[in-house]
Protein backbone atom coordinates (compact mmCIF):
# COMPACT_ATOMS: atom_id res chain seq x y z
CA UNK A 1 0.00 0.00 0.00
CA UNK A 2 1.24 3.50 -0.78
CA UNK A 3 1.27 6.38 1.43
CA UNK A 4 -1.02 8.28 0.10
CA UNK A 5 -3.72 5.24 -1.14
CA UNK A 6 -5.59 5.33 2.53
CA UNK A 7 -5.80 8.52 2.53
CA UNK A 8 -9.28 8.82 1.06
CA UNK A 9 -10.36 13.16 1.36
CA UNK A 10 -7.40 14.45 0.08
CA UNK A 11 -7.73 17.18 -2.10
CA UNK A 12 -5.12 19.94 -3.81
CA UNK A 13 -7.53 22.71 -1.97
CA UNK A 14 -5.37 25.42 0.39
CA UNK A 15 -5.91 25.18 4.01
CA UNK A 16 -4.23 26.35 7.33
CA UNK A 17 -1.40 23.47 8.20
CA UNK A 18 -3.57 23.02 11.27
CA UNK A 19 -6.66 22.69 9.13
CA UNK A 20 -5.65 20.55 6.72
CA UNK A 21 -6.86 16.92 5.68
CA UNK A 22 -3.35 15.63 6.78
CA UNK A 23 -3.86 15.45 10.63
CA UNK A 24 -7.00 13.94 10.15
CA UNK A 25 -6.20 10.92 8.48
CA UNK A 26 -3.71 9.82 11.11
CA UNK A 27 -7.18 8.23 12.28
CA UNK A 28 -7.58 6.60 9.19
CA UNK A 29 -4.28 5.11 9.23
CA UNK A 30 -3.81 3.71 12.86
CA UNK A 31 -7.37 2.36 12.92
CA UNK A 32 -6.90 0.80 9.45
CA UNK A 33 -3.34 -0.59 10.19
CA UNK A 34 -3.56 -1.43 13.62
CA UNK A 35 -1.19 -3.28 15.56
CA UNK A 36 0.30 -3.80 11.92
CA UNK A 37 1.31 -0.04 12.30
CA UNK A 38 4.74 -1.10 13.83
CA UNK A 39 5.24 -4.17 11.17
CA UNK A 40 8.71 -2.68 9.95
CA UNK A 41 6.09 0.77 8.84
CA UNK A 42 6.66 3.19 12.31
CA UNK A 43 9.74 2.97 13.90
CA UNK A 44 9.53 2.27 17.55
CA UNK A 45 12.38 0.37 19.01
CA UNK A 46 14.21 3.28 20.28
CA UNK A 47 10.92 5.23 22.68
CA UNK A 48 10.22 1.44 23.73
CA UNK A 49 13.69 0.63 24.99
CA UNK A 50 14.18 -1.38 28.39
CA UNK A 51 16.31 2.15 29.11
CA UNK A 52 13.88 4.35 28.38
CA UNK A 53 11.07 2.94 30.38
CA UNK A 54 13.17 2.56 33.53
CA UNK A 55 14.41 6.34 33.29
CA UNK A 56 10.36 7.35 32.84
CA UNK A 57 10.05 5.02 35.84
CA UNK A 58 12.63 6.65 37.75
CA UNK A 59 11.00 9.93 37.13
CA UNK A 60 7.55 8.63 37.96
CA UNK A 61 8.94 7.67 42.02
CA UNK A 62 10.89 10.69 41.85
CA UNK A 63 8.32 12.67 41.57
CA UNK A 64 5.64 10.46 44.10
CA UNK A 65 8.13 10.82 46.64
CA UNK A 66 8.23 14.73 46.42
CA UNK A 67 4.34 14.85 46.42
CA UNK A 68 4.15 12.88 49.63
CA UNK A 69 6.40 14.98 51.43
CA UNK A 70 4.25 18.03 49.89
CA UNK A 71 1.53 16.42 51.70
CA UNK A 72 -0.25 14.93 49.00
CA UNK A 73 -1.57 11.37 49.74
CA UNK A 74 -4.06 10.91 46.85
CA UNK A 75 -2.85 8.82 43.81
CA UNK A 76 -1.26 9.36 40.92
CA UNK A 77 -2.22 8.55 37.95
CA UNK A 78 0.01 7.55 34.98
CA UNK A 79 -1.73 8.60 31.05
CA UNK A 80 0.30 7.15 27.57
CA UNK A 81 -1.37 8.80 24.87
CA UNK A 82 -0.52 6.90 21.46
CA UNK A 83 0.37 3.86 23.78
CA UNK A 84 0.20 1.82 20.25
CA UNK A 85 1.54 -1.72 20.74
CA UNK A 86 1.63 -1.62 25.00
CA UNK A 87 5.21 -2.57 24.59
CA UNK A 88 6.46 0.78 26.51
CA UNK A 89 4.00 0.54 29.55
CA UNK A 90 4.52 -3.40 30.03
CA UNK A 91 7.59 -2.37 30.90
CA UNK A 92 6.98 0.93 32.49
CA UNK A 93 5.02 -0.70 34.72
CA UNK A 94 7.21 -4.10 35.20
CA UNK A 95 9.82 -1.82 36.55
CA UNK A 96 7.75 0.07 39.16
CA UNK A 97 6.59 -2.64 40.35
CA UNK A 98 9.75 -3.63 40.91
CA UNK A 99 11.46 -0.52 42.26
CA UNK A 100 8.55 1.15 44.20
CA UNK A 101 8.81 -0.53 47.28
CA UNK A 102 12.55 0.07 47.93
CA UNK A 103 10.93 3.64 48.28
CA UNK A 104 8.47 2.73 50.63
CA UNK A 105 5.36 3.02 47.54
CA UNK A 106 3.32 0.35 46.14
CA UNK A 107 1.63 -0.12 42.85
CA UNK A 108 -1.90 -0.09 44.59
CA UNK A 109 -0.66 3.87 44.79
CA UNK A 110 -0.85 4.34 40.70
CA UNK A 111 -3.08 3.44 38.13
CA UNK A 112 -2.28 2.96 34.51
CA UNK A 113 -3.96 4.26 31.25
CA UNK A 114 -3.26 3.41 27.87
CA UNK A 115 -5.16 5.47 25.16
CA UNK A 116 -4.87 5.35 21.68
CA UNK A 117 -7.19 6.54 18.65
CA UNK A 118 -7.55 2.99 17.15
CA UNK A 119 -10.16 0.42 18.41
CA UNK A 120 -7.87 -2.27 17.31
CA UNK A 121 -5.36 -1.07 19.29
CA UNK A 122 -7.66 -1.38 22.43
CA UNK A 123 -8.59 -5.28 21.70
CA UNK A 124 -4.92 -6.06 21.20
CA UNK A 125 -4.28 -4.72 24.77
CA UNK A 126 -7.25 -6.28 25.70
CA UNK A 127 -5.41 -9.58 25.07
CA UNK A 128 -2.05 -9.29 24.99
CA UNK A 129 -0.76 -12.04 27.48
CA UNK A 130 1.66 -9.88 29.59
CA UNK A 131 -0.97 -7.23 29.78
CA UNK A 132 -3.47 -9.30 30.81
CA UNK A 133 -2.17 -9.77 34.38
CA UNK A 134 -2.41 -5.85 35.11
CA UNK A 135 -5.90 -5.32 33.39
CA UNK A 136 -7.44 -8.23 35.61
CA UNK A 137 -5.92 -6.81 38.85
CA UNK A 138 -7.24 -3.19 37.65
CA UNK A 139 -3.94 -1.63 37.91
CA UNK A 140 -4.01 -0.85 33.90
CA UNK A 141 -6.96 0.64 32.28
CA UNK A 142 -7.45 1.12 28.27
CA UNK A 143 -8.96 4.10 26.97
CA UNK A 144 -9.98 6.04 23.76
CA UNK A 145 -8.19 8.76 23.36
CA UNK A 146 -8.13 11.13 19.72
CA UNK A 147 -7.78 14.82 18.93
CA UNK A 148 -8.89 16.61 16.33
CA UNK A 149 -8.75 20.01 14.91
CA UNK A 150 -12.06 20.57 14.12
CA UNK A 151 -14.15 18.08 17.10
CA UNK A 152 -11.58 18.48 19.48
CA UNK A 153 -10.84 15.57 22.00
CA UNK A 154 -12.51 12.38 22.15
CA UNK A 155 -11.70 9.90 25.11
CA UNK A 156 -13.31 7.96 27.88
CA UNK A 157 -10.76 8.73 30.55
CA UNK A 158 -12.38 9.46 33.70
CA UNK A 159 -11.24 13.08 34.20
CA UNK A 160 -14.13 14.42 36.10
CA UNK A 161 -13.29 12.64 38.79
CA UNK A 162 -9.61 13.96 38.96
CA UNK A 163 -9.96 17.28 39.96
CA UNK A 164 -7.71 17.25 42.75
CA UNK A 165 -5.32 14.52 41.36
CA UNK A 166 -2.56 14.43 40.00
CA UNK A 167 -1.36 12.83 36.55
CA UNK A 168 1.65 11.78 34.44
CA UNK A 169 1.43 12.24 30.91
CA UNK A 170 3.38 10.53 28.75
CA UNK A 171 3.63 11.17 25.06
CA UNK A 172 6.59 9.73 22.96
CA UNK A 173 6.61 10.59 19.30
CA UNK A 174 3.04 11.73 19.97
CA UNK A 175 2.77 15.30 19.56
CA UNK A 176 4.90 15.02 16.02
CA UNK A 177 1.56 13.73 14.34
CA UNK A 178 -1.03 16.13 15.83
CA UNK A 179 -2.08 19.29 13.76
CA UNK A 180 0.04 22.21 14.16
CA UNK A 181 -0.12 25.84 12.56
CA UNK A 182 2.89 26.73 10.53
CA UNK A 183 3.94 30.73 10.54
CA UNK A 184 6.88 32.13 8.49
CA UNK A 185 9.38 35.71 10.16
CA UNK A 186 9.56 38.33 7.76
CA UNK A 187 10.89 41.62 7.61
CA UNK A 188 9.88 41.41 11.49
CA UNK A 189 6.35 40.43 11.34
CA UNK A 190 5.35 36.83 11.56
CA UNK A 191 2.47 35.53 9.07
CA UNK A 192 0.58 32.18 9.11
CA UNK A 193 1.58 29.68 6.33
CA UNK A 194 -1.22 27.70 4.21
CA UNK A 195 -0.88 24.37 2.63
CA UNK A 196 -1.67 22.74 -0.43
CA UNK A 197 -2.25 18.76 -0.55
CA UNK A 198 -1.56 17.17 -3.95
CA UNK A 199 -4.66 15.63 -5.09
CA UNK A 200 -5.50 12.16 -3.67
CA UNK A 201 -5.39 10.37 -7.20
CA UNK A 202 -1.73 11.21 -7.51
CA UNK A 203 -0.56 8.10 -5.03
CA UNK A 204 2.89 8.28 -5.95
CA UNK A 205 3.02 11.52 -3.97
CA UNK A 206 5.78 12.24 -1.47
CA UNK A 207 5.35 14.92 1.34
CA UNK A 208 8.41 16.80 -0.36
CA UNK A 209 5.47 17.58 -2.97
CA UNK A 210 3.65 19.36 -0.31
CA UNK A 211 3.30 23.14 -1.57
CA UNK A 212 3.38 25.77 1.50
CA UNK A 213 2.62 29.04 0.73
CA UNK A 214 2.93 32.34 2.94
CA UNK A 215 -0.97 34.33 3.95
CA UNK A 216 0.52 37.89 4.19
CA UNK A 217 -2.70 39.57 4.61
CA UNK A 218 -3.60 37.74 7.84
CA UNK A 219 -1.05 39.25 11.01
CA UNK A 220 0.28 36.76 13.66
CA UNK A 221 -0.21 39.15 16.24
CA UNK A 222 -4.13 38.63 15.80
CA UNK A 223 -4.07 34.51 14.69
CA UNK A 224 -4.87 33.29 18.11
CA UNK A 225 -7.73 34.57 20.02
CA UNK A 226 -5.69 33.71 23.45
CA UNK A 227 -3.15 37.20 23.46
CA UNK A 228 -0.51 34.88 25.54
CA UNK A 229 -0.37 32.41 21.78
CA UNK A 230 0.02 35.41 19.94
CA UNK A 231 3.16 36.53 22.64
CA UNK A 232 4.88 33.74 21.81
CA UNK A 233 4.32 33.69 18.45
CA UNK A 234 6.29 37.22 18.33
CA UNK A 235 9.07 35.78 20.34
CA UNK A 236 10.07 33.77 17.39
CA UNK A 237 11.06 37.51 16.06
CA UNK A 238 12.90 38.31 18.93
CA UNK A 239 14.84 34.80 18.71
CA UNK A 240 15.63 35.05 14.96
CA UNK A 241 13.63 31.94 14.20
CA UNK A 242 12.52 32.00 10.58
CA UNK A 243 9.71 28.84 9.78
CA UNK A 244 8.66 27.28 12.38
CA UNK A 245 4.97 25.10 13.82
CA UNK A 246 3.15 26.23 16.86
CA UNK A 247 1.94 22.82 18.48
CA UNK A 248 -1.31 23.32 18.53
CA UNK A 249 -2.40 19.92 19.70
CA UNK A 250 -0.08 19.68 22.31
CA UNK A 251 -1.20 22.79 23.79
CA UNK A 252 -4.54 22.03 23.63
CA UNK A 253 -4.22 18.67 25.19
CA UNK A 254 -2.38 20.27 28.29
CA UNK A 255 -5.23 22.62 28.45
CA UNK A 256 -7.46 19.46 28.57
CA UNK A 257 -5.64 17.55 31.54
CA UNK A 258 -4.84 20.64 33.40
CA UNK A 259 -8.47 21.61 34.04
CA UNK A 260 -9.40 18.82 34.82
CA UNK A 261 -6.42 17.99 37.68
CA UNK A 262 -4.27 19.72 39.83
CA UNK A 263 -1.24 19.19 38.35
CA UNK A 264 0.29 17.38 35.21
CA UNK A 265 3.92 16.20 34.64
CA UNK A 266 4.42 15.27 31.18
CA UNK A 267 6.99 13.59 30.11
CA UNK A 268 7.51 13.82 26.21
CA UNK A 269 10.07 12.09 23.69
CA UNK A 270 10.28 13.94 19.82
CA UNK A 271 12.30 15.54 16.84
CA UNK A 272 11.92 18.70 18.25
CA UNK A 273 13.03 22.47 17.54
CA UNK A 274 14.27 23.88 21.20
CA UNK A 275 16.29 26.68 20.61
CA UNK A 276 16.89 29.55 17.87
CA UNK A 277 20.40 28.03 17.08
CA UNK A 278 19.11 24.13 16.33
CA UNK A 279 15.85 23.82 14.85
CA UNK A 280 15.14 21.68 12.05
CA UNK A 281 11.90 23.31 9.57
CA UNK A 282 12.92 22.69 6.00
CA UNK A 283 10.92 24.00 3.15
CA UNK A 284 8.46 21.27 3.57
CA UNK A 285 8.19 22.42 7.08
CA UNK A 286 10.23 19.15 7.54
CA UNK A 287 7.14 16.95 7.16
CA UNK A 288 7.94 13.34 6.19
CA UNK A 289 6.32 9.70 6.42
CA UNK A 290 7.25 6.36 8.23
CA UNK A 291 3.89 4.80 7.24
CA UNK A 292 2.75 7.80 9.21
CA UNK A 293 2.93 11.77 8.62
CA UNK A 294 4.62 13.02 10.76
CA UNK A 295 6.85 16.28 11.24
CA UNK A 296 9.17 18.24 14.02
CA UNK A 297 7.38 19.79 17.21
CA UNK A 298 8.30 23.05 18.64
CA UNK A 299 8.86 22.60 21.88
CA UNK A 300 10.20 26.06 22.20
CA UNK A 301 7.07 27.45 22.15
CA UNK A 302 5.62 24.22 24.15
CA UNK A 303 7.81 25.48 26.87
CA UNK A 304 6.76 29.51 27.27
CA UNK A 305 3.39 28.07 26.78
CA UNK A 306 3.84 26.12 29.80
CA UNK A 307 4.74 29.14 31.63
CA UNK A 308 2.88 32.15 30.29
CA UNK A 309 -0.81 30.12 30.95
CA UNK A 310 -0.02 27.05 32.99
CA UNK A 311 2.14 28.66 35.64
CA UNK A 312 4.58 25.89 35.11
CA UNK A 313 8.11 25.10 34.15
CA UNK A 314 10.43 22.68 32.35
CA UNK A 315 13.13 20.71 32.16
CA UNK A 316 14.77 20.74 28.12
CA UNK A 317 17.21 18.21 26.67
CA UNK A 318 20.17 19.66 25.37
CA UNK A 319 19.38 20.20 21.52
CA UNK A 320 19.93 17.54 18.76
CA UNK A 321 22.72 18.75 16.22
CA UNK A 322 22.31 18.40 12.43
CA UNK A 323 24.79 15.76 12.10
CA UNK A 324 23.25 13.65 14.92
CA UNK A 325 22.10 10.20 13.62
CA UNK A 326 19.11 10.59 15.90
CA UNK A 327 17.37 13.65 16.02
CA UNK A 328 15.20 13.41 18.66
CA UNK A 329 15.01 15.18 22.94
CA UNK A 330 13.33 14.24 25.74
CA UNK A 331 11.31 16.94 27.98
CA UNK A 332 9.44 17.56 31.23
CA UNK A 333 7.12 19.85 31.63
CA UNK A 334 5.37 20.33 35.07
CA UNK A 335 1.86 22.41 35.14
CA UNK A 336 1.30 25.04 38.52
CA UNK A 337 4.48 24.66 40.03
CA UNK A 338 8.45 24.77 39.82
CA UNK A 339 10.21 21.56 38.95
CA UNK A 340 12.93 22.89 40.83
CA UNK A 341 10.43 22.95 43.92
CA UNK A 342 10.80 18.92 43.76
CA UNK A 343 13.96 18.28 44.07
CA UNK A 344 14.26 14.43 43.77
CA UNK A 345 12.47 14.97 40.68
CA UNK A 346 14.75 18.15 39.52
CA UNK A 347 17.71 16.13 40.12
CA UNK A 348 17.16 12.97 38.22
CA UNK A 349 15.79 14.97 35.12
CA UNK A 350 18.65 17.10 35.16
CA UNK A 351 20.90 14.16 34.49
CA UNK A 352 18.85 11.92 32.44
CA UNK A 353 17.10 14.37 30.19
CA UNK A 354 20.52 17.07 30.58
CA UNK A 355 23.76 15.71 31.13
CA UNK A 356 23.03 12.42 30.00
CA UNK A 357 20.16 12.48 27.54
CA UNK A 358 18.22 10.27 25.42
CA UNK A 359 20.04 11.13 22.84
CA UNK A 360 23.21 10.65 23.84
CA UNK A 361 22.52 7.23 25.35
CA UNK A 362 21.15 5.94 21.84
CA UNK A 363 24.04 7.52 19.81
CA UNK A 364 26.15 5.49 22.25
CA UNK A 365 24.41 2.05 21.62
CA UNK A 366 25.05 2.93 17.69
CA UNK A 367 28.92 3.08 18.58
CA UNK A 368 28.88 0.37 20.40
CA UNK A 369 26.84 -1.46 17.67
CA UNK A 370 29.72 -0.69 15.27
CA UNK A 371 32.44 -1.52 17.44
CA UNK A 372 34.26 -4.56 16.60
CA UNK A 373 35.96 -4.40 20.22
CA UNK A 374 34.16 -7.61 21.99
CA UNK A 375 37.01 -9.56 23.13
CA UNK A 376 35.80 -11.29 25.94
CA UNK A 377 32.42 -12.73 27.55
CA UNK A 378 32.61 -9.80 30.00
CA UNK A 379 32.44 -7.46 27.34
CA UNK A 380 29.83 -9.25 26.01
CA UNK A 381 27.88 -8.63 29.81
CA UNK A 382 28.79 -5.19 30.46
CA UNK A 383 26.95 -3.97 27.14
CA UNK A 384 23.76 -6.21 28.31
CA UNK A 385 23.85 -4.11 31.27
CA UNK A 386 24.57 -0.97 29.56
CA UNK A 387 21.21 -1.83 27.82
CA UNK A 388 19.19 -2.66 30.85
CA UNK A 389 18.94 -6.34 29.39
CA UNK A 390 17.18 -4.89 26.52
CA UNK A 391 16.51 -7.94 23.93
CA UNK A 392 17.38 -5.69 21.08
CA UNK A 393 20.76 -5.56 22.09
CA UNK A 394 20.73 -9.39 20.42
CA UNK A 395 20.38 -8.10 17.07
CA UNK A 396 23.88 -7.48 17.74
CA UNK A 397 25.81 -9.68 19.96
CA UNK A 398 24.62 -12.93 19.32
CA UNK A 399 27.05 -14.26 16.44
CA UNK A 400 29.89 -12.58 18.89
CA UNK A 401 28.33 -14.61 21.97
CA UNK A 402 28.33 -17.79 20.19
CA UNK A 403 32.44 -17.05 19.10
CA UNK A 404 33.29 -15.82 22.76
CA UNK A 405 31.45 -18.99 24.30
CA UNK A 406 33.33 -22.05 21.24
CA UNK A 407 36.67 -20.10 22.02
CA UNK A 408 36.61 -19.46 25.98
CA UNK A 409 37.75 -22.64 27.76
CA UNK A 410 36.81 -20.91 31.09
CA UNK A 411 33.30 -20.20 30.18
CA UNK A 412 30.33 -21.66 32.33
CA UNK A 413 26.86 -21.22 31.50
CA UNK A 414 25.84 -19.49 35.24
CA UNK A 415 28.10 -16.30 34.81
CA UNK A 416 25.70 -15.81 31.84
CA UNK A 417 22.47 -17.22 32.60
CA UNK A 418 20.72 -14.65 35.32
CA UNK A 419 21.37 -11.92 32.00
CA UNK A 420 19.41 -14.80 29.85
CA UNK A 421 16.76 -14.80 32.27
CA UNK A 422 16.42 -10.76 32.08
CA UNK A 423 16.85 -10.41 28.62
CA UNK A 424 13.76 -13.37 28.74
CA UNK A 425 11.90 -11.11 31.40
CA UNK A 426 12.07 -7.50 29.10
CA UNK A 427 10.72 -9.57 25.54
CA UNK A 428 7.43 -8.53 24.57
CA UNK A 429 4.70 -9.94 22.16
CA UNK A 430 3.89 -8.16 19.03
CA UNK A 431 2.18 -10.26 15.99
CA UNK A 432 5.62 -8.75 14.24
CA UNK A 433 8.45 -9.67 12.62
CA UNK A 434 10.93 -7.67 15.12
CA UNK A 435 9.20 -9.00 17.96
CA UNK A 436 8.88 -12.80 16.91
CA UNK A 437 12.53 -12.48 15.95
CA UNK A 438 13.63 -10.74 19.76
CA UNK A 439 12.12 -13.77 21.12
CA UNK A 440 14.11 -16.22 18.99
CA UNK A 441 17.34 -14.12 19.98
CA UNK A 442 16.40 -14.95 23.98
CA UNK A 443 15.77 -18.33 22.80
CA UNK A 444 18.86 -19.17 20.33
CA UNK A 445 21.27 -17.29 23.16
CA UNK A 446 19.84 -20.10 25.81
CA UNK A 447 21.05 -22.26 23.67
CA UNK A 448 24.45 -20.58 22.52
CA UNK A 449 24.89 -20.66 26.57
CA UNK A 450 24.19 -24.54 26.70
CA UNK A 451 20.95 -23.56 29.04
CA UNK A 452 19.00 -26.56 27.76
CA UNK A 453 16.15 -25.75 29.92
CA UNK A 454 15.79 -22.27 29.60
CA UNK A 455 16.05 -22.60 25.90
CA UNK A 456 13.50 -25.35 25.35
CA UNK A 457 11.24 -23.17 27.87
CA UNK A 458 11.60 -20.75 25.62
CA UNK A 459 11.23 -22.29 22.45
CA UNK A 460 7.55 -23.23 23.48
CA UNK A 461 6.56 -19.68 24.67
CA UNK A 462 7.95 -18.68 20.78
CA UNK A 463 6.22 -21.21 19.20
CA UNK A 464 2.56 -20.48 21.65
CA UNK A 465 3.01 -17.17 20.76
CA UNK A 466 4.35 -17.33 16.77
CA UNK A 467 3.36 -20.86 15.61
CA UNK A 468 5.38 -23.36 13.87
CA UNK A 469 7.29 -20.67 11.63
CA UNK A 470 10.85 -20.22 10.37
CA UNK A 471 12.21 -18.87 13.42
CA UNK A 472 10.58 -22.12 15.27
CA UNK A 473 12.08 -24.85 12.89
CA UNK A 474 16.03 -22.99 13.53
CA UNK A 475 15.24 -22.71 17.07
CA UNK A 476 14.40 -26.45 17.43
CA UNK A 477 17.21 -27.25 15.06
CA UNK A 478 20.12 -25.76 16.76
CA UNK A 479 18.80 -27.04 20.61
CA UNK A 480 19.15 -30.68 18.81
CA UNK A 481 22.40 -29.73 17.00
CA UNK A 482 23.74 -29.18 20.54
CA UNK A 483 22.02 -32.20 22.18
CA UNK A 484 23.50 -33.86 19.52
CA UNK A 485 20.51 -35.42 18.21
CA UNK A 486 21.54 -35.33 14.63
CA UNK A 487 18.87 -37.00 13.01
CA UNK A 488 16.21 -34.95 14.51
CA UNK A 489 18.96 -31.71 14.44
CA UNK A 490 18.66 -32.76 10.25
CA UNK A 491 14.54 -32.61 9.98
CA UNK A 492 14.78 -29.34 11.36
CA UNK A 493 16.65 -27.43 9.75
CA UNK A 494 15.10 -29.71 6.58
CA UNK A 495 11.77 -27.70 7.45
CA UNK A 496 13.63 -24.26 8.18
CA UNK A 497 15.16 -24.44 4.40
CA UNK A 498 11.25 -25.45 3.13
CA UNK A 499 10.35 -22.21 4.41
CA UNK A 500 13.61 -20.40 3.17
CA UNK A 501 15.67 -21.80 0.40
CA UNK A 502 18.22 -19.47 0.81
CA UNK A 503 19.34 -19.96 4.38
CA UNK A 504 22.60 -20.37 4.83
CA UNK A 505 22.84 -22.00 8.25
CA UNK A 506 20.48 -24.51 7.52
CA UNK A 507 22.11 -25.66 4.40
CA UNK A 508 25.57 -25.47 6.10
CA UNK A 509 24.11 -27.76 9.27
CA UNK A 510 22.56 -29.98 7.01
CA UNK A 511 25.43 -31.32 5.58
CA UNK A 512 26.95 -31.13 9.59
CA UNK A 513 24.17 -33.70 10.12
CA UNK A 514 24.48 -35.91 7.38
CA UNK A 515 28.15 -36.07 7.36
CA UNK A 516 27.83 -37.36 11.08
CA UNK A 517 24.92 -39.23 10.47
CA UNK A 518 26.72 -41.14 7.99
CA UNK A 519 30.43 -41.35 10.34
CA UNK A 520 27.83 -42.84 12.93
CA UNK A 521 26.90 -45.91 10.55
Amino acid sequence: MSFWSHFKTLSSSRTRVAASTLWDQQTTYYQHHGIASWDNKVPYQITNSVYFAQVYAQSIVCYALDCRKKGYEGPIYIVELGASHGQFMFRLIRHLEQILPQHGLQLAELTFFCCDCSDKMIRFWRSQPQLEQYIKKGILRTHLFHINYKQGIECDLPVEKWQNKKIVLIANYFFDSLYQNAFVHDDNKIYPIDVCVPDHTQHGCTTAQLEFVTDKDTPGATFYDNPKKNGILLDHIRDDIQRFLMPDAAMDILDYFSSHTSQVLLLTSDKGLTSPEHHFYSDNMSFHADGAISTTVNFFALDKYVRFCHAGSSVLAPPSFPSDQLVFSSFAFLTHGKIKDYPKLFNHLSYYFQDYSFTDYHINQLILQKDNGYQSIQSVLASFKKVMYDPYILNHLLDKLRDLVENDSHYKPSWLQPALLRLAENNYYIPNKAANCSFFLVARAATILKCYDEAIKLIDIHKDLYGKNYYHFLLMAAYYFKQEDFKESHRYYNLALSQDPDCPESKRYLELCENTIRTQK
